[in-house]
C-alpha cells in the first residue's frame, strides 16, 4: 500500500492529471507490481505512455524541444492519443494492432492498464520505430 503522503504528492504532479484519465487507481500498488515484471524498457515506456512524458511532438514542444506540437504526417497535436489511434503515418502498425486486441483495440484504458494488451501495445510501439 502507498504512503498517504506518496498519494498526496503525485496528485500534485503536472502529470496526475492525464494519469489519472487513464487509471483511476494510480499510484496503486497494482502498477507497481504490474511495471515490476516488465523489463526496464518497457516499464519506462508504459509510464510515458500514461502521463505523457513522452518523445511526441506535443510533449518536446512544451519543453522547448521542437517549435511545434503537431504532428510532422498531419494538422493535429502529437499527442499520445494521437500516436496510439490516429496518426496515419501508422496505419499498417495499427491495423495489426487492431487485429491482436479486437474490441479493445480503440480503448486507451485497455492498452495502457491491462496487462494482457501489453506485448500488443509494446509491437506496435516497436514497429512504428518512433521512439
Amino acid at each position: 500500500m502507498l504512503r498517504k503522503e506518496e498519494k498526496a504528492l503525485f496528485a500534485k504532479s503536472p502529470r496526475a492529471v492525464s494519469a489519472l484519465n487513464i487509471d483511476p487507481a494510480m499510484p496503486s500498488a497494482a502498477l507497481m507490481k504490474l511495471t515490476f515484471q516488465l523489463p526496464c524498457k518497457h516499464m519506462a515506456l508504459l509510464i510515458q505512455l500514461r502521463t505523457g512524458h513522452i518523445p511526441l511532438n506535443k510533449h518536446l514542444a512544451r519543453i522547448g524541444k521542437t517549435a511545434s506540437p503537431v504532428c510532422p504526417t498531419s494538422r493535429h497535436s502529437e499527442t499520445v492519443h494521437h500516436f496510439l489511434f490516429r496518426c496515419k503515418a501508422y496505419e499498417a502498425q495499427r491495423k495489426r494492432l487492431e487485429i491482436t486486441l479486437k474490441r479493445h483495440r480503440k480503448s486507451t484504458k485497455m492498452l495502457l492498464v491491462r496487462p494482457k494488451a501489453l506485448p500488443a501495445l509494446f509491437k506496435y510501439v516497436n514497429d512504428t520505430n518512433r521512439f
